[in-house]
């Protein structure tokens, strides 16, 4: 693979040009939750389409739209690709030295919102599909809406992620260019205290459920969390409380939302620490996403060192990354010993910055990555 793949190449050709397709990406705003997301999925196909991509469709879910595409129409147990299409909001615009939406390209980087997360994994990831493509190397590549607002999206997917039974998932995140095996989960808790409403004159006559919850809060480090050897520790964070009804009353009902960070499936061992606390009636989660890790001595994780990969080493305590992913979804439609890994260009200290940006380098080193992870996946699966 040369640099045309990255910088240009005509459309006869076949190569990739992921660099301009990267622009074209952040020149459309696809904010969590508006119409850019599915714009930008269409505008993907059609790119895809172009270069010969036999299967690039976009489907309408009740859960949104969601892209899939495969190189080799049919095939099983390939590489899958699991990218997402939305970003973050732009945030301050006076913090940018460049525009959010205007894909500038300088000093080796492209800059622009969603640059680093995740439209330059995106973009790498339809440039190895294309590749594989003239090529006949099984690949596929799902991209999801709604990954940045607790990824509603990718149940929408599960059923085509089925029917791929895909031998290894990537999701080419911002992990500036390493393989990282896995990440926490996470479960947002919405947790209800209950008072009794009376005169804000007279809160003697009443009980508060807002100093109800704050003594809940207070005690939060007594929640036993639990500890994972690769994964770290769970955590808890207060992220919303809201309660009462005015001023002069005696709250009758304060709410909180929790977000605990996991190394197992589910938050029920908080979940009943809270239950346990006086004055709690409620604790529902709002999302429940599990944590997804991969052994690193896994026969695909082996395949790839063979193929030139470089892991790092086993010992080293950031295999992880600290956000969560599609993975978590994703992971239930698939067999239990499937390799799931998160590997992207991007760069983890600018997500959701001002200024975000992208190598076109380690663009490059991921188009290349992808597809000897495609050619490893065929070898591993066969063998």
């Amino acid at each position: 693979m040369g640099d045309d793949l990255v910088t240009g190449g005509s459309r006869g050709s076949g190569h990739a040009a992921v660099i301009p397709l990267l622009q074209e990406l952040l020149r459309i705003d696809s904010t969590s939750g508006g119409p850019g997301e599915r714009t930008l999925l269409l505008h993907l196909a059609g790119w895809l389409r172009e270069r010969g991509v036999e299967r690039a469709e976009v489907c309408d879910e009740p859960g949104g739209p969601f892209l899939i595409a495969e190189s080799v129409p049919g095939a099983r147990r390939a590489l899958l690709l699991a990218a997402h299409a939305d970003t973050v909001p732009a945030g301050d615009l006076t913090a940018w030295r460049h525009d959010p939406l205007g894909a500038d390209q300088d000093g080796g980087f492209v800059y622009g919102r969603g640059s680093s997360d995740m439209k330059g994994g995106l973009a790498a990831a339809a440039g190895a599909l294309v590749y594989a493509s003239q090529r006949r190397v099984p690949l596929s590549l799902v991209v999801t809406s709604g990954e940045e607002v607790g990824c509603v999206g990718a149940h929408a997917t599960l059923a085509e992620v089925r029917r791929l039974d895909p031998g290894a998932i990537i999701a080419p995140e911002s992990t500036g260019g390493q393989v990282r095996l896995g990440h926490r989960g996470a479960v947002w808790l919405r947790v209800v205290t209950a008072g009794v409403a009376a005169h804000g004159a007279a809160p003697e006559r009443g009980r508060s459920a807002i100093r109800a919850m704050a003594a809940v809060v207070d005690r939060i480090d007594q929640v036993p969390l639990r500890r994972h050897e690769a994964l770290g520790s769970e955590t808890i964070n207060v992220g919303l409380i809201s309660g009462g009804s005015a001023p002069n009353m005696v709250a009758d009902r304060c709410e909180a939302v929790l977000d605990v960070r996991v190394v197992g499936a589910d938050a029920e061992h908080v979940r009943a620490w809270l239950l346990a606390q006086r004055d709690v009636t409620e604790v529902e989660p709002r999302l429940n996403l599990a944590a997804v890790w991969t052994s690193p001595d896994h026969p695909w994780l082996r395949q790839l060192q063979l193929a030139g990969v470089e892991l790092g080493s086993e010992s080293a305590p950031d295999r992880t990354v600290a956000y969560f992913t599609d993975l978590s979804m994703l992971r239930q439609a698939v067999r239990a010993r499937t390799p799931v890994v998160v590997w992207g260009p991007g760069d983890p200290a600018v997500v959701h910055a001002a200024n975000e940006r992208v190598s076109v380098r380690a663009m490059l080193a991921a188009v290349e990555g992808y597809v000897t992870a495609a050619i490893a996946t065929r070898t591993s699966v066969s063998g």
